[in-house]
């Protein structure tokens, strides 16, 4: 007899059991893995914007409190003292959000736009800082602009104050201000008092 045919064959005469793969098991893995990759598709880039406006709040809940102390230590803010180079050299910011070389370093977003410094007022000149936030999508400018009532006394989008001192950031009007003809180029001006 032919050997391939002898080990085809088991001891009672019957054919071996094969082994492997059905079609049936493969089109459920290949279902499952669609299935994955279409959550991740839909799901993803939510998952991305949720996590860096949480950053970003995380850095402006952070530099909020070095607003305060900061402020308790010069008084009040002077074009000397608020500058974003002075800022950065007293550790306003993480380093991961600071790039280049002085005095012409720059802080980026989580989205690569760019901050800006200037000197602010809520009760008397100079008793606040302004820090303007370049290039947010409107994706995330909606929810950041809900999310610093913590932070900012003062919020405003694209020129549009949509949070004043003392009470909470108007969902409406921070819906209206993000987007529109900025698209994902949003600015927002966070004042934070001393």
């Amino acid at each position: 007899m032919n050997s391939n045919l002898i080990k085809r064959i088991s001891r009672n005469g019957t054919r071996a059991r094969q082994r492997g793969v059905t079609l049936v098991v493969l089109a459920f893995v290949i279902a499952i893995g669609g299935l994955l990759t279409l959550a991740a598709i839909v799901y993803g880039p939510r998952y991305f914007t949720k996590t860096k406006v949480q950053n970003e709040v995380s850095a402006l809940s952070d530099f909020r409190a070095n607003v305060v102390s900061f402020g308790s230590r010069v008084g009040l803010f002077t074009t000397t003292n608020a500058s974003l180079e002075a800022l950065i050299n007293q550790n306003f910011f993480p380093a991961s959000m600071v790039s280049g070389t002085a005095p012409n370093r720059i802080v980026t977003n989580q989205w690569g736009g760019s901050y800006t410094s200037a000197i602010g007022t809520i009760v008397n000149a100079g008793d606040a800082l302004v820090l303007t936030s370049t290039g947010v999508p409107a994706s995330a400018c909606t929810e950041l602009g809900t999310s610093l009532d913590h932070v900012a006394s003062v919020i405003a989008i694209n020129g549009t104050t949509v949070k004043t001192n003392g009470s909470a950031a108007n969902p409406a009007t921070v819906g209206t201000s993000c987007g529109g003809v900025n698209g994902d180029a949003n600015s927002m001006a966070i004042t934070t008092a001393k």
